[in-house]
């Protein structure tokens, strides 16, 4: 065990806080919080992320996270180049895992998609084009006073022209007015530079939907809500990831350096620039029924 786990197990154990009680404060899995008590980083889904998680660990006890920083940076791994988790990490192997079940299926989705749009066209074209060959070939209505057909005898061998019928029009499309409400209404209630946690409250919306794109390097993210759901996954340099909660009214989540990181909720774009550099940010959204 290294001093910096020593102290860190120390101060927990004095504060009557266990793994448990440290895992809910900051949503880092009690196997992490037990490899930094005993000074194993190798045992973290990166080394790049040992500081952030060692910076949240100590904020939740109490301690001045720079002091430690500082004091222990022989033993904390350097975050100057990011280094790629291994393909045996949990979260990678979760994320592949998605990946080769989702593929498919989108393939399939796309190709259908194709094809009801290819039978939809030519649906409609055929309709024209036997519309336009109907009026053509229409026979012209006799005149009554000039055809010489008595038009009340039967026998006269008067037959009534067909009625013109309006072909009949293509359904239209659902979604050309989007739903009000789906998107809602974003307002900040608490988003002051330098503070660790950003709050905010999201009316009119049926769900909450979180997209955090990693503009720049390899980024941790952790988003969870209070009624069980807990995802921490990395997003490599360019890639995306949504989330759509709609059996939750809040939902919180965390990343470190969110200077670097595009993040949206319900379509509305948050400034990150303001956010502590080199430290995790804590988002919480509040979903309020209109």
């Amino acid at each position: 065990m290294t001093e910096l786990g020593e102290l860190l197990k120390k101060t927990r154990e004095e504060k009557g806080l266990s793994l448990h009680d440290i895992q809910e404060s900051t949503k880092i899995q009690s196997r992490y919080l037990e490899a930094i008590e005993r000074g194993d980083f190798d045992a973290l889904p990166g080394q790049f992320y040992a500081r952030a998680f060692i910076r949240r660990y100590a904020e939740v006890l109490g301690i001045k996270t720079e002091e430690i920083l500082t004091q222990f940076s022989n033993e904390i791994p350097s975050p100057v180049t990011p280094i790629e988790v291994e393909e045996s990490s949990p979260i990678l192997q979760k994320n592949n895992a998605k990946k080769e079940m989702f593929v498919p299926s989108g393939k399939w989705i796309s190709r259908v998609l194709i094809a009801v749009s290819v039978v939809v066209v030519l649906s409609v074209i055929w309709l024209v084009v036997s519309n336009y060959q109907s009026n053509k070939n229409a026979a012209p209505i006799p005149d009554q006073q000039n055809s010489g057909v008595n038009k009340t005898n039967p026998d006269s061998g008067f037959v009534p022209p067909p009625k013109q019928t309006e072909p009949e029009k293509p359904a239209e499309t659902p979604g050309g007015t989007p739903v009000a409400g789906t998107e809602g209404t974003l307002t900040p209630i608490n988003q002051d530079a330098g503070k660790s946690i950003w709050t905010y409250e999201l009316t009119g919306a049926s769900k909450v939907v979180v997209t955090v794109t990693a503009k720049t390097g390899e980024k941790w993210v952790n988003i969870t809500t209070p009624k069980g759901f807990n995802e921490q996954i990395t997003l490599k340099q360019g890639e995306s990831k949504t989330w759509e909660i709609a059996d939750s009214n809040e939902v919180s989540f965390y990343m470190h350096n969110a200077t670097t990181v595009e993040v949206k909720i319900n379509g509305q774009t948050i400034d990150t620039t303001k956010s502590p550099t080199g430290s995790s940010q804590h988002f919480k959204v509040t979903r309020k029924n209109s």
